[in-house]
């Protein structure tokens, strides 16, 4: 008689179900959308932040503890990595990885109701283009935190419906508008050239920084 033995496989959220989906939307992205580069950094800077939840909370396959997945879901944390998704109009993608999650994960009660509550918060926000008093509070601190570890001597005014931010050369102001954000840049450079292939060059590269 043969006795088959059938190995448990544990499914673990970051590399089973948050990679592909970011790795899909990259590719999807990639020379066929308008921006896509900036789109593609964003997910990027969401990768960044799923992973460091992922050794706040322990929700790791090896070691953790699913129980922590729920309330990364739902707390302040989660809140910051839908923000950063909702600045760039990708919003679909925390859907989809909610989606995923809900199926994927679909013996684990708190772990689905977690993904649910997500999921129509963010359904019920696609009618209400309007940032809420939480978003624009949660959107202050992730601006704040990425300029003050990128340029540590930049001066940041806050207000309530506008962030203004300096440095020597560039003046940025994110204000809040009915579809979500606006930003203005203002940059200041002075630069001398030798030849005209000199100042060519630099303007081609200054010019695709900021497509």
């Amino acid at each position: 008689m043969i006795l088959q033995v059938f190995k448990l496989v544990k499914i673990d959220f970051l590399r089973h179900i948050v990679n592909p989906i970011l790795s899909e939307y990259s590719e999807l992205w990639r020379g066929r959308v308008e921006g896509a580069k900036n789109l593609i950094q964003v997910l990027n800077e969401v990768r960044q932040l799923l992973y460091r939840a992922e050794n706040v909370y322990n929700f790791g396959i090896y070691g953790g503890d699913l129980k922590g997945l729920s309330e990364y879901l739902l707390s302040k944390d989660f809140d910051i990595t839908i923000s950063v998704l909702k600045s760039a109009k990708a919003t679909e993608v925390a859907e989809k990885i909610l989606e995923e999650t809900i199926e994927k994960y679909s013996e684990h009660a708190a772990v689905v109701e977690a993904c649910k509550r997500r999921l129509s918060e963010l359904r019920s926000r696609e009618t209400h283009l309007q940032l809420t008093e939480d978003d624009w509070i949660r959107t202050v601190e992730t601006i704040r935190r990425e300029v003050e570890n990128a340029v540590p001597k930049a001066h940041i005014a806050i207000d309530k419906d506008a962030i203004s931010i300096k440095t020597d050369f560039l003046e940025l102001l994110i204000t809040k508008t009915e579809e979500g954000l606006k930003l203005d840049a203002r940059i200041s450079i002075s630069k001398k050239y030798k030849s005209l292939s000199e100042l060519v060059e630099y303007l081609g590269k200054f010019i695709k920084a900021f497509h």
